[in-house]
């Protein structure tokens, strides 16, 4: 069973506000969101997971 995180989480996990999620989803530098019911979506744990060695990586090499 894969985990999935909701924004209340997202927000601990990552040290970001809301808005800055927000903002990078909407630039696309986000991983995508899956829809969980009609007004509720969640992250994959792993694309999270992915997402953030990816983004070490990034600031590593600058």
């Amino acid at each position: 069973m894969r985990k999935i995180h909701r924004m209340k989480n997202l927000v601990k996990i990552l040290n970001l506000s809301r808005a800055s999620i927000y903002r990078l989803r909407k630039n696309g530098d986000f991983i995508p969101h899956i829809q969980l019911s009609s007004r509720c979506v969640g992250y994959e744990d792993g694309a999270l997971m992915k997402w953030l060695e990816e983004r070490a990586k990034n600031i590593e090499e600058k």
